[in-house]
């Protein structure tokens, strides 16, 4: 499926409606709290049937425990969704960073990055219409450096060509 610029834009504003949401997040999570302490939970979680007093042989009659167990259970369950979603939001957000910083530069380093100069001399293997900016290299310590011959990728290969025919010539 091909995606166009305007399916993102569509997408990225729904995206800015629900992550609008996000500034409740907090108040949510402090209702959840409240809703635990009071033992109001499962009110909200799903119909409660409430005990007739009928326990099996064995089974836990401390109601202290039983509150201590349902809520752990309540704060595992509930606040436990909260924190994986946000964890998956974080990642998904990561990723898409790391997606745009791959392939978007910042309008400073465009205007810092130098452009080529294929275009600016009068040999036979220029291109004057060329506007490309100069390549770079990776160094061995992961920093970037410009190609010292100031040419881009579609220059560099036009010389090299070139020259290459006029040593078999």
């Amino acid at each position: 499926m091909t995606i166009t610029a305007r399916q993102t834009a569509t997408r990225i504003a729904a995206i800015r409606l629900i992550v609008g949401k996000l500034d409740a997040l907090p108040l949510a999570v402090a209702e959840i709290h409240r809703a635990i302490d009071d033992g109001t939970i499962n009110e909200r979680d799903r119909p409660h049937v409430e005990d007739a007093g009928v326990r099996s042989i064995n089974a836990i009659s401390d109601p202290t425990g039983q509150a201590a167990i349902a809520h752990v259970g309540a704060v595992d369950r509930h606040l436990g969704d909260v924190e994986a979603e946000l964890a998956r939001l974080a990642l998904a957000a990561g990723n898409l960073a790391d997606v745009v910083s791959r392939w978007v530069r910042s309008a400073a380093s465009l205007e810092e990055h130098p452009r080529c100069s294929g275009g600016g001399t009068v040999e036979e293997w220029t291109r004057p219409d060329c506007a490309e900016y100069v390549s770079y290299a990776i160094r061995a310590d992961g920093s970037l450096s410009y190609r010292g011959d100031g040419l881009c990728d579609s220059c560099r290969m036009r010389k090299h060509r070139h020259d290459r025919a006029q040593e078999v010539a």
